[in-house]
Protein backbone atom coordinates (compact mmCIF):
# COMPACT_ATOMS: atom_id res chain seq x y z
CA UNK A 1 0.00 0.00 0.00
CA UNK A 2 1.55 3.94 -0.40
CA UNK A 3 2.37 5.60 2.29
CA UNK A 4 0.66 8.37 2.90
CA UNK A 5 1.80 11.56 4.81
CA UNK A 6 -0.09 12.84 7.81
CA UNK A 7 -2.43 15.10 5.56
CA UNK A 8 -3.20 12.81 2.74
CA UNK A 9 -4.12 10.60 6.05
CA UNK A 10 -6.94 11.83 6.46
CA UNK A 11 -8.57 10.57 3.16
CA UNK A 12 -8.48 7.22 4.52
CA UNK A 13 -10.44 7.35 7.55
CA UNK A 14 -14.30 6.88 6.61
CA UNK A 15 -15.44 4.18 8.53
CA UNK A 16 -17.15 1.11 6.62
CA UNK A 17 -19.98 1.33 8.13
CA UNK A 18 -20.73 5.48 6.84
CA UNK A 19 -19.30 4.67 3.60
CA UNK A 20 -22.19 1.83 3.16
CA UNK A 21 -24.47 4.59 3.08
CA UNK A 22 -22.19 7.29 2.15
CA UNK A 23 -23.50 9.11 4.67
CA UNK A 24 -22.86 10.00 8.04
CA UNK A 25 -25.65 9.08 10.45
CA UNK A 26 -26.32 13.20 11.05
CA UNK A 27 -26.59 14.03 7.72
CA UNK A 28 -29.71 14.02 5.52
CA UNK A 29 -30.32 12.71 1.96
CA UNK A 30 -32.89 15.21 0.45
CA UNK A 31 -32.26 13.54 -3.10
CA UNK A 32 -30.16 11.30 -5.35
CA UNK A 33 -29.15 10.56 -8.85
CA UNK A 34 -26.53 9.08 -10.91
CA UNK A 35 -24.10 10.26 -13.70
CA UNK A 36 -21.99 8.11 -14.83
CA UNK A 37 -20.34 5.59 -12.37
CA UNK A 38 -21.05 8.03 -9.46
CA UNK A 39 -24.06 7.58 -7.24
CA UNK A 40 -24.67 11.09 -6.35
CA UNK A 41 -26.46 12.94 -3.34
CA UNK A 42 -27.34 15.98 -2.09
CA UNK A 43 -27.90 16.42 1.47
CA UNK A 44 -28.25 18.30 4.20
CA UNK A 45 -26.88 18.88 7.89
CA UNK A 46 -23.38 17.45 6.42
CA UNK A 47 -21.04 17.51 9.06
CA UNK A 48 -17.43 18.76 7.98
CA UNK A 49 -14.54 20.35 9.37
CA UNK A 50 -13.10 24.00 8.70
CA UNK A 51 -9.25 23.45 9.39
CA UNK A 52 -6.58 26.42 9.82
CA UNK A 53 -2.98 25.85 8.29
CA UNK A 54 -0.93 23.07 10.62
CA UNK A 55 1.64 24.67 13.09
CA UNK A 56 3.14 23.41 16.52
CA UNK A 57 0.89 25.05 19.11
CA UNK A 58 2.59 24.75 22.71
CA UNK A 59 2.55 26.14 25.99
CA UNK A 60 4.69 25.91 29.10
CA UNK A 61 3.21 23.56 31.97
CA UNK A 62 4.24 22.68 34.85
CA UNK A 63 1.96 19.26 35.21
CA UNK A 64 3.60 15.85 34.80
CA UNK A 65 0.50 13.80 34.95
CA UNK A 66 -0.15 12.50 31.64
CA UNK A 67 -3.82 12.43 31.50
CA UNK A 68 -4.05 16.17 31.76
CA UNK A 69 -2.54 16.36 28.49
CA UNK A 70 -5.01 14.89 26.27
CA UNK A 71 -4.79 12.85 23.24
CA UNK A 72 -3.44 15.56 21.12
CA UNK A 73 -0.92 16.95 23.72
CA UNK A 74 2.64 15.61 24.45
CA UNK A 75 4.86 16.87 26.95
CA UNK A 76 9.08 17.44 26.14
CA UNK A 77 10.78 19.04 27.98
CA UNK A 78 8.45 20.17 30.45
CA UNK A 79 6.39 21.85 27.94
CA UNK A 80 3.39 20.48 26.11
CA UNK A 81 3.20 20.51 22.24
CA UNK A 82 -0.11 20.40 20.16
CA UNK A 83 1.25 18.50 17.32
CA UNK A 84 -0.73 15.72 16.81
CA UNK A 85 -3.61 17.12 15.34
CA UNK A 86 -5.12 19.66 12.79
CA UNK A 87 -6.72 22.82 14.49
CA UNK A 88 -10.03 23.12 13.34
CA UNK A 89 -14.02 23.13 14.01
CA UNK A 90 -16.65 20.74 12.54
CA UNK A 91 -19.97 22.52 11.73
CA UNK A 92 -23.00 21.78 9.18
CA UNK A 93 -23.62 22.54 5.82
CA UNK A 94 -25.05 21.33 2.61
CA UNK A 95 -23.49 19.08 0.08
CA UNK A 96 -23.26 16.88 -2.47
CA UNK A 97 -21.71 13.72 -2.04
CA UNK A 98 -20.39 11.37 -5.14
CA UNK A 99 -19.76 7.94 -4.01
CA UNK A 100 -17.31 5.80 -6.66
CA UNK A 101 -16.71 2.12 -6.32
CA UNK A 102 -13.23 1.99 -5.33
CA UNK A 103 -12.72 -1.02 -7.96
CA UNK A 104 -14.49 0.68 -10.86
CA UNK A 105 -12.18 3.78 -10.44
CA UNK A 106 -9.03 1.51 -10.04
CA UNK A 107 -9.72 -0.15 -13.36
CA UNK A 108 -10.37 2.81 -15.45
CA UNK A 109 -7.20 4.42 -13.86
CA UNK A 110 -4.83 1.35 -14.59
CA UNK A 111 -4.01 0.95 -11.35
CA UNK A 112 -4.44 0.04 -7.74
CA UNK A 113 -2.49 3.09 -6.24
CA UNK A 114 -4.43 4.72 -3.58
CA UNK A 115 -2.76 8.21 -3.95
CA UNK A 116 -3.92 8.17 -7.63
CA UNK A 117 -7.43 6.68 -6.84
CA UNK A 118 -7.62 10.05 -4.60
CA UNK A 119 -5.93 12.35 -6.69
CA UNK A 120 -8.73 11.03 -9.54
CA UNK A 121 -11.40 12.18 -6.72
CA UNK A 122 -9.58 15.55 -5.53
CA UNK A 123 -9.09 16.65 -9.29
CA UNK A 124 -13.06 16.37 -10.58
CA UNK A 125 -13.66 18.36 -7.36
CA UNK A 126 -11.24 20.80 -8.01
CA UNK A 127 -12.34 20.40 -11.38
CA UNK A 128 -16.11 21.45 -10.49
CA UNK A 129 -15.06 24.04 -8.07
CA UNK A 130 -13.54 25.76 -10.68
CA UNK A 131 -16.45 25.45 -12.89
CA UNK A 132 -19.11 26.30 -10.21
CA UNK A 133 -17.06 29.60 -9.10
CA UNK A 134 -17.05 31.05 -12.94
CA UNK A 135 -20.55 29.97 -13.80
CA UNK A 136 -22.14 31.58 -10.19
CA UNK A 137 -19.52 34.08 -9.82
CA UNK A 138 -18.53 33.50 -6.44
CA UNK A 139 -15.47 32.61 -5.06
CA UNK A 140 -13.79 28.94 -5.28
CA UNK A 141 -13.87 29.29 -1.76
CA UNK A 142 -17.11 29.17 -1.24
CA UNK A 143 -17.32 25.91 -2.35
CA UNK A 144 -15.06 23.30 -1.02
CA UNK A 145 -14.19 19.77 -1.77
CA UNK A 146 -13.23 16.78 0.66
CA UNK A 147 -12.32 13.18 -0.03
CA UNK A 148 -12.45 10.05 1.93
CA UNK A 149 -11.61 6.63 1.10
CA UNK A 150 -12.74 3.17 2.29
CA UNK A 151 -11.64 -0.79 0.61
CA UNK A 152 -14.53 -0.68 -1.16
CA UNK A 153 -15.39 2.93 -2.21
CA UNK A 154 -14.07 6.10 -2.47
CA UNK A 155 -16.14 9.11 -1.83
CA UNK A 156 -15.76 13.07 -2.93
CA UNK A 157 -17.90 15.98 -1.33
CA UNK A 158 -18.53 19.40 -2.56
CA UNK A 159 -19.84 21.61 0.03
CA UNK A 160 -20.60 25.21 0.75
CA UNK A 161 -18.05 26.96 3.05
CA UNK A 162 -20.52 28.29 5.28
CA UNK A 163 -21.94 26.92 7.77
CA UNK A 164 -25.50 25.88 7.31
CA UNK A 165 -24.56 26.26 3.67
CA UNK A 166 -25.41 29.17 1.26
CA UNK A 167 -27.44 27.56 -1.10
CA UNK A 168 -24.48 27.01 -3.72
CA UNK A 169 -24.41 23.85 -3.73
CA UNK A 170 -27.66 23.31 -4.11
CA UNK A 171 -28.33 25.73 -6.85
CA UNK A 172 -25.30 23.55 -8.72
CA UNK A 173 -27.16 20.27 -7.58
CA UNK A 174 -30.43 22.09 -9.64
CA UNK A 175 -28.51 21.79 -13.03
CA UNK A 176 -25.74 19.11 -11.75
CA UNK A 177 -25.63 17.20 -15.28
CA UNK A 178 -24.71 20.10 -17.18
CA UNK A 179 -21.97 21.08 -14.44
CA UNK A 180 -20.37 17.60 -14.66
CA UNK A 181 -20.14 17.78 -18.49
CA UNK A 182 -18.82 21.34 -18.48
CA UNK A 183 -15.98 20.10 -15.99
CA UNK A 184 -15.15 17.14 -18.00
CA UNK A 185 -14.85 19.23 -21.15
CA UNK A 186 -12.72 21.73 -18.97
CA UNK A 187 -10.71 18.90 -18.46
CA UNK A 188 -10.59 17.18 -21.23
CA UNK A 189 -10.06 20.58 -23.10
CA UNK A 190 -7.07 21.90 -21.27
CA UNK A 191 -3.41 21.42 -22.66
CA UNK A 192 -1.34 21.40 -19.68
CA UNK A 193 0.19 18.32 -18.91
CA UNK A 194 -1.29 17.53 -15.42
CA UNK A 195 -2.93 20.91 -14.45
CA UNK A 196 -2.91 25.07 -14.13
CA UNK A 197 -4.87 27.75 -13.62
CA UNK A 198 -7.20 27.07 -16.45
CA UNK A 199 -8.32 23.69 -15.45
CA UNK A 200 -7.86 22.64 -11.72
CA UNK A 201 -5.26 25.08 -9.74
CA UNK A 202 -7.22 27.25 -7.79
CA UNK A 203 -6.55 30.59 -5.78
CA UNK A 204 -4.62 29.37 -2.49
CA UNK A 205 -4.59 25.74 -2.90
CA UNK A 206 -3.64 24.58 -0.06
CA UNK A 207 -0.03 23.71 -0.01
CA UNK A 208 -0.37 20.02 0.38
CA UNK A 209 -2.72 19.43 -2.73
CA UNK A 210 0.02 20.31 -4.27
CA UNK A 211 3.06 18.46 -2.95
CA UNK A 212 1.32 15.14 -2.50
CA UNK A 213 0.95 15.67 -6.26
CA UNK A 214 -3.43 15.72 -5.81
CA UNK A 215 -4.50 17.03 -9.04
CA UNK A 216 -4.18 15.77 -12.54
CA UNK A 217 -6.52 16.90 -14.78
CA UNK A 218 -6.73 13.30 -17.03
CA UNK A 219 -7.23 11.29 -13.68
CA UNK A 220 -9.90 13.39 -12.75
CA UNK A 221 -11.80 12.78 -16.35
CA UNK A 222 -11.58 9.06 -15.42
CA UNK A 223 -13.05 9.72 -11.79
CA UNK A 224 -16.17 11.69 -14.49
CA UNK A 225 -16.13 8.94 -17.11
CA UNK A 226 -18.11 5.26 -17.38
Amino acid sequence: MTEFSENFEEALDLDEDEIEGGLTRDAETLDETYFKDLHIRFVSNLKVRSTVPKVEISYFSNSNVEDAKGDILKFEDGEVKWDHAIPGHQHPTDGIVFLHRIEDLRSKLGSNDNRKAITAAYSAGYGLRSIISRNLGVDSLDIQCSVTMSQRFIQLIVYDADVGGAGLSHAVYQDLEEFLWETRTALDDCVCPDFCEQCLLLPRTPTHIIEEGLLNRFDGLKFLSD
